[in-house]
């Protein structure tokens, strides 16, 4: 799935700082002055980070269930913010989820692994709960087994 924003800026994308450069699958460069770094920054698992080109690797510490990631375009005024959840496979109130997800910040891309609910309610409760209109990324209408359901912000972003 490709996103684009509704304006687009014609700018090149890349990670930001304490941000993993392979989140969305695809290596996105780090921002200037950053490098990737290999390291433990939550719990056992290795990842990449861009992280400071002289800085040394900090000792990582666990984070919390939801994590966020801001994608600056390079030279320009566009922030997104990305969220990411592991939410447990057999939670299917979308109510409760979109609640905890307001409550954090108000991302415009939301990737919940491991949902296992209907994607249009949940959809239809992000929505309600951000005042943000969300749709579910396109081709997916039902569980098709453990992964992330991409959601997205449809006032900013085409799919």
């Amino acid at each position: 799935m490709l996103l684009t924003l509704k304006a687009a800026t014609g700018k090149s994308v890349c990670t930001a700082e304490d941000n993993d450069p392979w989140r969305t699958g695809t290596f996105v460069e780090c921002c200037s002055g950053m490098q990737k770094a290999l390291g433990k920054w939550r719990g056992s698992d290795h990842s990449y980070r861009c992280r400071p080109s002289a800085a040394p690797t900090p000792t990582p510490s666990p984070g919390p269930a939801l994590s966020q990631t801001s994608v600056t375009i390079s030279g320009g005024q566009v922030k997104t913010n990305i969220l990411e959840w592991n939410v447990y496979y057999q939670n299917k109130d979308t109510e409760a989820i979109a609640k905890t997800i307001a409550q954090k910040q108000k991302p415009d891309i939301i990737g919940l692994c491991e949902l296992t609910t209907s994607m249009s309610e949940m959809a239809t409760s992000l929505t309600s709960a951000m005042g943000k209109r969300f749709k579910a990324q396109p081709g997916r209408n039902g569980w098709q087994g453990y992964g992330t359901d991409i959601f997205y912000n449809d006032e900013k972003w085409d799919a």
